[in-house]
């Protein structure tokens, strides 16, 4: 079995059906290779924005066609919500944070976003230590390039140590 865990925008974007034109059988072909080898997905819910109410997995509104397909999927427990959840972290939105993080823009500490940036430096994740290194100048030349011209090889570390 695997086990995937995902928050319930993500559990949406795979039941757009936009994503499997190509597929003779659609969404149905799609999915049923996704669950035939024993895969799970763990839903973390989240804060509908506009009306402020909790959406889990189990709430969750899907497109008229495939409601008996997702309520197939939950009764078989295919789909499982996570009702343990910190309600903290409900309005973090990673696609939105991700952003953030990358441009180090100082005011994000307020949602969390810079221990976030610090742990991906501290815990060297995503490639850190890798991008810290090549980005590194030796007399106008990057890290890389100064091993190189010395005749080593350049050092790759993208380690990603949990």
């Amino acid at each position: 079995m695997i086990g995937l865990v995902m928050g319930v925008p993500s559990l949406l974007e795979i039941f757009d059906e936009k994503y499997y034109l190509n597929l003779e059988g659609g969404i149905l072909e799609a999915l049923g290779r996704m669950f035939k080898s024993g895969l799970k997905l763990y839903v973390y819910p989240k804060i509908d924005e506009e009306t402020g109410e909790l959406v889990t997995a189990t709430k969750l509104e899907v497109a008229p066609n495939l409601r008996s397909l997702y309520q197939y999927l939950l009764e078989n427990e295919f789909i499982q919500e996570i009702t343990d959840y910190n309600p903290e972290f409900l309005r973090i939105h990673p696609s939105r944070n991700a952003g953030q993080i990358a441009v180090r823009r100082p005011e994000l500490g307020v949602d969390g976003a810079a221990g976030s940036r610090r742990m991906i430096k501290d815990r060297q994740f995503f490639g850190y230590r890798l991008r810290r290194e090549l980005s590194g100048h030796f007399g106008g030349r990057s890290a890389w390039n100064h091993r190189l011209a010395a005749g080593r090889k350049p050092r790759v570390s993208a380690r990603f140590r949990l």
